[in-house]
């Protein structure tokens, strides 16, 4: 082989089969530390609290000790749906910093979630992940 190759050889990018592997095993280890994750949030005055596993799966919900006999049932609806979306709020910022280290080749995921122009983001408001406000 000659001088000329070798040195193409060292400076070729790599090819897609090698990034998506990369890519894969960033993945994989990822999942590892996102299924260890926790995120725990309780409503005003912790009447509801809500434990989501990094995969964002419910892992508990509780209420405070007689709660259900302190507040009337819209009341207690309402710390639930603060309590989850919450959750919600804190999973997804969670995620965008998990993802912020896991690259494509040259860009990362969240890169594509910065820039409009990439397909990756019209994936993402198609199927509801929180690249925007929250709904």
């Amino acid at each position: 082989m000659r001088r000329a190759d070798k040195q193409a050889d060292r400076t070729a990018p790599p090819s897609a089969g090698e990034v998506l592997d990369q890519t894969a095993d960033q993945l994989d280890r990822l999942d590892d530390r996102l299924s260890e994750a926790r995120v725990r949030v309780a409503s005003h005055r912790g009447v509801v609290e809500v434990v989501y596993d990094g995969h964002g799966d419910i892992v508990r919900i509780a209420m405070k000790s007689g709660a259900n006999r302190q507040y009337a049932a819209d009341t207690m609806s309402h710390h639930m749906t603060e309590a989850l979306r919450t959750a919600d709020r804190t999973l997804d910022a969670l995620h965008q910093h998990a993802f912020s280290d896991v690259k494509i080749g040259n860009d990362t995921i969240s890169g594509w979630r910065k820039n409009p122009d990439t397909g990756a983001d019209t994936v993402t408001a198609c199927f509801g992940a929180t690249s925007g406000a929250p709904s």
